[in-house]
């Protein structure tokens, strides 16, 4: 179903009211189909035969008419959750039981299906400050009415539910033991995966992966194929749904989809036609060197000069430039531009466009974490901000609407078994992950390990602008109504993907699980330095012309001595962000939460403890970034399957320190050294690259003496022995 059709309420506004008539025409046994159909058409409200569930959104004046306004109403499995809002109306035990007996009909004529049918038993259910009540009206076989009976909230499920199996005695048992299910879309860098979750208790009943080719044109440039991943996604989709049959699990059951995405990944679309004017640019692509160095020129040469407005440095790795490198270098794509059928989207944007209908309808949309790392959107309005629209050239129409994290936006229409269910969350890949380790909290912070390695931290409210290289970010917003909260994210290019390139370009491993056995075996010996910066330096250092370099190599050198190296350089950037993160928000932190496909390493996380010198904290639930889709799309307002307050953290594995703070100090100390030799192997013949000299290079005013102090044996032994030569290069010409 197409968004229009979702808000095409002039042809629906009677159909709760014909629902009724023809439900009490047709008599009891077609109800639920045809009041099932009725509201599948509105997209807000969900019946399902194993186990009816209602979702009634009072702000849709055709589904619900009573005075005030019924918020949520969700009968389900072994939950019956409730919110009501009547400020004209003291209860709702005004509700009678209609002919058909399995309509609740209230006072003001609004109707919804309860959840069950009896022969001989009408209850009225009415709700109290304090309880629910449950009102018999059957009598026991003397004549005289049964006694009013009250009961907590959570004796009535129960009630309800014998029910409910005395009617769907087999298909309602997947319902009662999973709850509703909740759909997760998860589009990385390498894979695209589709998962369905257990709202009961948040396990992952079965999902499947799709690997997604990189292209590399040349040196620096990282592209894949929209359509790739689009039919990735599909493919996915249909083959969890398969799954879940083979596992008797009705996929009706599916009753919300939210999706997660790499982020800063920038894809532009034909809209007439749904064809993509170029291939995907990939986050870590770094061919807008030059496009940086041109937008630098309105900041003399400050990489920061954008920060008050979207909270990000400039710099090769944000949507807008590469958006700007499409329009200066790619004809079709300017020309689109000026005939008004080019989209622009990130990764969430062009999956949601097609999935809702493309050519067809589909919308255009984005959320506000995905929104605020483009450059585009302004951090405080969270909407698209004209004045950098315009230093980056870049015309407003080709982009998205920016939603919050957690709606209902549209419901899938693309000829699945999923038609009709709908995409309530969207969130980047970090901020997902964040929302998965529950990370609520103003001070916590969580870590991802994959390709690369993504820190956030949760700042609240408050936006913090860091002055020590980190990036100011949208962590989430769960309403459009809702307050957001921001976050302090520190990005590091090289994790795992450094490991692969140990196993594929210099071939010292057969398989990246071999990594910890080789490093072992080197034991403490050997202090190689190994710095990954093939792209440049991320995080905290923002150093494009940096360049990667391995120090202390010696004859004794062996490949378990790089492999630990590269294990190591991974916690080492971790800790170089946590640092930044500390300067910025003057206060540490106190453990670090991880996720991501590295973490399933031990000794790595065992490492980051270490070198940290804090507590690392390892969910058992694996798939936290997919968890995090799945959490915004469930707690969407209409949706409601959880209540974010009420989600059980999962249990966990801690990793404590084992080394101690003067060998900690030391190893990190030479890890500096190795970022300072790495630094300017790259030169544009501009300032651009040399103004943000990394950290560790600042000296205060009191080391400088010092530092100039201990230089001085060797400026004396340079000065010597060039003096040395000039008088050895003189006598003997005069010798000839």
């Amino acid at each position: 179903m197409n968004d229009q059709n979702v808000n095409d309420t002039d042809n629906d506004n009677n159909k709760p009211e014909q629902a009724t008539v023809k439900a009490e025409e047709e008599g009891v046994d077609e109800i639920q189909q045809f009041v099932e159909e009725t509201v599948n058409d509105l997209c807000t409200c969900a019946v399902k035969r194993a186990g009816i569930k209602a979702f009634i959104d009072g702000e849709i004046k055709e589904l619900c008419s009573c005075t005030g306004k019924i918020s949520t109403l969700a009968i389900e499995r072994d939950v019956i959750t409730s919110s009501l809002y009547l400020p004209d109306v003291p209860s709702i035990s005004n509700i009678v039981e209609s002919n058909s007996g399995n309509l609740a009909k209230s006072n003001t004529s609004t109707y919804f299906p309860i959840g069950y049918t009896t022969s001989n038993l009408n209850d009225i259910l009415s709700f109290d400050e304090n309880d629910w009540t449950i009102m018999d009206n059957a009598t026991d076989g003397s004549g005289e009415d049964k006694d009013l009976v009250s009961l907590s909230a959570l004796d009535i499920p129960s009630i309800i539910l014998d029910k409910m199996e005395d009617l769907f005695p087999e298909e309602n048992n997947t319902l009662l033991k999973y709850g509703p299910l909740i759909g997760a879309i998860d589009e990385g860098t390498s894979s695209t995966r589709f998962l369905v979750f257990a709202s009961k208790t948040a396990e992952v009943l079965t999902y499947h992966q799709i690997p997604i080719e990189s292209i590399v044109p040349q040196e620096g440039w990282f592209e894949q194929d929209p359509k790739e991943i689009l039919n990735a996604v599909i493919e996915t989709i249909k083959v969890t749904c398969d799954n879940l049959g083979k596992l008797n699990i009705n996929v009706s059951e599916i009753a919300a989809i939210g999706i997660t995405n790499q982020r800063e990944t920038t894809i532009v679309w034909d809209s007439l036609t749904g064809e993509p004017l170029y291939n995907a640019i990939v986050w870590m692509d770094t061919r807008t060197h030059s496009t940086v160095d041109e937008i630098l020129k309105f900041g003399m040469r400050n990489q920061n000069f954008l920060q008050q407005l979207c909270g990000l440095p400039v710099s090769t790795y944000f949507s807008a430039l590469k958006i700007k490198w499409l329009m200066d270098n790619v004809p079709h794509v300017k020309e689109a531009i000026e005939d008004k059928r080019c989209l622009f989207g990130t990764v969430d944007t062009w999956l949601i466009w097609n999935l809702t209908g493309g050519v067809k309808g589909g919308i255009h949309i984005t959320d506000c974490t995905n929104a605020s790392r483009t450059m585009l959107m302004n951090i405080e309005t969270l909407d698209w901000d004209p004045k950098l629209c315009e230093i980056f050239g870049i015309p407003m129409h080709i982009l998205p609407t920016i939603k919050s994290s957690s709606e209902i936006y549209a419901c899938i229409y693309m000829n699945s078994v999923l038609d009709g269910v709908p995409i309530s969350g969207i969130l980047g890949d970090q901020q997902a992950a964040l929302v998965g380790e529950m990370c609520f909290n103003n001070g916590q912070a969580k870590c991802t390990y994959g390709t690369g390695c993504f820190i956030l931290y949760n700042t609240g409210p408050r936006k913090v602008l860091s002055s020590h290289g980190l990036l100011t970010t949208v962590a989430y917003q769960f309403g459009p109504k809702t307050t957001p909260i921001y976050a302090l994210e520190g990005s590091v290019a090289i994790a795992g993907i450094g490991i692969k390139w140990l196993r594929d370009n210099l071939e010292i491993l057969k398989d990246v699980s071999e990594s910890t056995d080789m490093a072992l075996s080197v034991g403490t010996e050997g202090e190689v330095v190994f710095v990954p910066a093939f792209s440049g330096l991320y995080a905290p250092y923002w150093r494009k012309d940096a360049r990667s370099v391995i120090c202390g190599l010696t004859e004794e050198t062996k490949p378990g001595h790089l492999v630990k190296a590269a294990l190591e350089a991974v916690c080492f950037q971790v800790r170089d962000v946590l640092e930044a993160m500390t300067l910025d928000c003057n206060m540490s932190l106190n453990k670090l939460l991880v996720d991501g496909g590295m973490t399933v390493n031990d000794y790595l996380m065992q490492m980051q403890s270490d070198y940290c010198g804090i507590p690392v904290v390892r969910p058992t639930l694996t798939e936290t970034t997919s968890f995090g889709a799945a959490v915004a799309a469930g707690i969407a307002k209409g949706i409601a399957v959880w209540e974010l307050d009420k989600i059980l953290p999962v249990p966990c594995d801690t990793f404590n320190p084992l080394i101690s703070e003067d060998v900690r100090n030391m190893k990190y100390s030479k890890w500096k050294m190795g970022i300072e030799r790495s630094i300017g192997w790259v030169k544009s013949g501009n300032l651009a690259d040399d103004i943000n000299l990394p950290r560790m290079v600042e000296w205060d005013d009191d080391e400088a003496g010092g530092k100039i102090a201990a230089a001085a044996p060797a400026g004396l032994f340079l000065l010597g022995a060039a003096v040395f030569i000039a008088f050895s290069e003189f006598m003997r010409r005069r010798l000839v």
